[in-house]
């Protein structure tokens, strides 16, 4: 996969949350440390993780979303 690319099960995903009026912008490569890449791009928001929530972990699948709180620095 190349950078900026989706992986199959992310523009599935993707595809219907489209379906329900949502839009993805952007993403973020969680190929290597998900929990990670998260944390540093929250870090140049501004931004500090207080949970994460990450899907397909559990599966042995490639993650490919994850739910996150953050607040402001």
């Amino acid at each position: 996969m190349q950078p900026g690319e989706y992986s199959k099960a992310a523009k599935n995903f993707l595809s219907i949350i489209e379906k329900m009026g949502e839009s993805s912008k952007f993403g973020i490569d969680m190929s290597a440390d998900p929990k990670a890449a998260v944390e540093l791009f929250l870090k140049e928001c501004g931004l500090k993780m207080t949970e994460y929530i990450q899907f397909g972990e559990k599966l042995e699948m490639e993650p490919f979303y994850c739910i996150v709180e953050a607040k402001k620095l």
